[in-house]
């Protein structure tokens, strides 16, 4: 129904887009969507329409805060590539919060205030949220203190590429075309091009820190289950010696906080007292530290 309305749509309005829809997990909730395009590709990834970047908007919470990196989660992406030099570019720019709310909604994204190369090889996809997870570091830590964008380019990927971000179900995103895309050269809402309401699997790494923020090597952790609703439990790659775990809310805020004295690489945290929502998790030890996505749901 959804699909002939929209096709309904194009016959009025030309420039807009079609989609189907493709829930490529089995467990009923509202994220790890995929919405295919019907003339090859995926909404929220490269498509025959030649969309050229993905974006998700974000705002800091009242006191600034730093970038340090990007997780993101791949709901699609083809066979290995034979072109070593195949990459995706995650990118941030500022945001004009002004956009929002006047037409054509195409001037929000503004210059890049700092972007990193990942190799197309190197980028993790798979069925679900543990498998599709892809972390990547800044050059710099990106102060942050108004609006901003973080976003996959497609430009240097090969042609034979192609990836897709997982997004949530339509009308789910908590605030209303926050979504963004490059087509046409023009920076649009999703919800103006493809009438869908989500949110990206694209999230900031985040430290509330404005100065002698130390960026170190970063190690693999997974998270079990996810969704979480009242307990988590993270597995590191490595032990971590006299180690600090922070969660921050997609805002910014750090929500929890707990010392580990002894070395160890896995961690235990009861999740009852988190509301419902998208968070990011850091465990900072001596050396290195691990970054990953957290979703609660109760």
């Amino acid at each position: 129904m959804k699909f002939k309305s929209l096709l309904i749509a194009l016959l009025i309005f030309s420039a807009a887009k079609a989609q189907i829809v493709n829930d490529t997990i089995g467990y009923s909730t509202k994220f790890d969507t995929l919405y295919e395009s019907p003339n090859g590709g995926f909404v929220s990834g490269k498509n025959g329409y030649g969309d050229r970047e993905k974006l998700q908007i974000y705002f800091p919470a009242p006191k600034p805060y730093s970038i340090i990196g990007c997780i993101f989660l791949t709901g699609f992406k083809s066979p290995p590539s034979t072109n070593s030099n195949s990459k995706a570019c995650i990118k941030v720019k500022r945001f004009d919060a002004t956009s929002i709310t006047t037409a054509p909604f195409s001037v929000g994204p503004k210059e890049t205030k700092d972007s990193v190369f990942i190799a197309f090889n190197s980028i993790n996809s798979g069925p679900n949220l543990e498998s599709s997870i892809t972390t990547t570091l800044f050059p710099n830590p990106i102060l942050v203190n108004s609006g901003y964008s973080i976003g996959i380019n497609f430009d240097s990927l090969a042609v034979e590429d192609s990836l897709a971000l997982y997004t949530t179900q339509d009308d789910s995103a908590l605030i209303y075309g926050r979504s963004w895309e490059l087509w046409n050269n023009r920076y649009q809402r999703i919800a103006d091009t493809w009438g869908l309401n989500v949110d990206l699997g694209i999230f900031p790494i985040i430290d509330t820190l404005l100065t002698g923020i130390k960026i170190l090597p970063t190690i693999n952790a997974s998270i079990f289950p996810i969704p979480a609703n009242d307990l988590i439990t993270i597995n590191l790659q490595e032990n971590l010696d006299n180690a600090t775990l922070l969660i921050f809310d997609m805002q910014g805020k750090l929500v929890f906080s707990q010392d580990y004295l002894n070395n160890q690489s896995v961690f235990q945290i009861n999740t009852t007292t988190l509301s419902s929502g998208k968070y990011i998790i850091r465990i900072n030890g001596k050396e290195k530290m691990a970054v990953a996505p957290l979703i609660i749901m109760h």
